[in-house]
């Protein structure tokens, strides 16, 4: 080898530089990386600034894990109650180096009820009377919780007809001279319930007739959950919602809060509830900001089934009659389908019918 290296001098000159120009540039390139990581985190850190400089919570809301890591956690706001007056908040509008004092006064959790539409079109047959069972089951936390529910019925018949005859709603039964009222005797017996919890209490029966439409004005409206020529049944269903108090002001300076109303408009400070009339009572109104989206994560999987009803029985008159639910309960069902449907799509037709007022006012 050192014959070499004394043989062919130019070649040891050339491994040399090659050596030495490789050397230079991993050097070069690591201070170029350290370089570009030392300018990415100098840019987040003087571009990020947390909601507030100061926050300020009641005494003891501070949570252990907070003490521990320094830190705020995620929805520091909700649950807790108490706090100020408005003197207080105006004195401390009043510190030198304060720019802005938004408080926020949590009142609670408000309920907000609805129904999750299960279309059922699709699973019904060309026979001229049918009976179905719903079983339905809430899947949370992303499939890893499941709830039942109650148990939903829904009547079809392709053969007679509803019609409304002083405020009742009576099927038209061919080849009879009685007229049973439509599916009202479910609602005459519940029977004894084991708690508040029991799901008998919640259970529901729909009724639809093709030749003449449904009872309960859910179809063929602009306002129906389900679409042209569908039908179905609704699942009930409610929304958790956590309802505070801002000062609209402050909290558009801090935030811009105002800048994120996609629909509507953004409270004025000081707007006062507004008092709405009528026939029979008085209504107080008061305007809100609703978040666009649920954070309820749920679906409703419905498992549906095809309930086989005797030869002979005379469906309309025990539907409308006291032994309506024993009448049901009891009955086989075979498994025809079923389907899953999102709450997100109710939580929105939800929305969008608190922020109409009532026909009567």
């Amino acid at each position: 080898m050192w014959r070499q290296l004394r043989a062919r001098p130019s070649r040891t000159a050339t491994l040399g530089a090659g050596i030495l120009v490789a050397a230079v540039s991993f050097v070069l390139l690591t201070s170029a990386v350290s370089t570009s990581a030392l300018q990415v985190q100098g840019k987040v850190a003087s571009n990020w600034k947390t909601a507030y400089d100061i926050l300020v919570r009641p005494s003891g809301s501070t949570t252990p894990l907070e003490r521990e890591q320094e830190l705020v956690a995620d929805n520091y706001l909700s649950g807790i109650f108490g706090g100020i007056t408005f003197t207080q908040w105006r004195e401390i509008l009043k510190i030198p180096g304060i720019d802005v004092a938004a408080p926020i006064a949590n009142i609670g959790y408000v309920m907000l009820r609805t129904s999750v539409p299960v279309p059922l079109s699709r699973f019904t047959s060309d026979a001229p009377v049918q009976l179905y069972r719903i079983k339905g089951t809430w899947v949370a936390n992303g499939g890893t919780s499941r709830y039942p529910s109650a148990n939903l019925y829904f009547y079809l018949t392709r053969r007679d007809r509803f019609a409304l005859e002083s405020g009742d709603i009576h099927e038209i039964v061919s080849g009879q001279r009685g007229r049973p009222l439509v599916c009202s005797g479910f609602y005459t017996t519940v029977g004894d319930l084991k708690s508040p919890f029991d799901l008998k209490g919640s259970e529901a029966i729909y009724c639809y007739s093709s030749r003449s439409g449904d009872t309960e004005g859910l179809y063929g409206t602009p306002d129906s959950p389900f679409r042209p020529g569908d039908f179905g049944v609704l699942a009930p269903i409610s929304f958790p919602v956590m309802l505070a108090a801002i000062d609209p002001v402050q909290e558009a300076r801090l935030i811009g809060l105002d800048r994120s109303v996609i629909e509507g408009r953004f409270l004025s400070e000081g707007e006062p509830a507004r008092v709405r009339k009528t026939p029979d009572t008085r209504i107080k109104v008061v305007p809100i900001l609703a978040s666009t989206k649920t954070f309820v994560d749920e679906d409703f999987q419905a498992s549906i089934e095809r309930l086989a009803v005797p030869s002979g029985t005379d469906v309309p008159s025990l539907l409308g009659s006291r032994r309506a639910r024993h009448f049901l309960s009891g009955l086989a069902g075979s498994f025809v389908g079923k389907d899953t449907i999102p709450v997100g799509p109710s939580y929105e037709r939800l929305l969008d019918s608190i922020s109409k007022p009532p026909a009567f006012f």
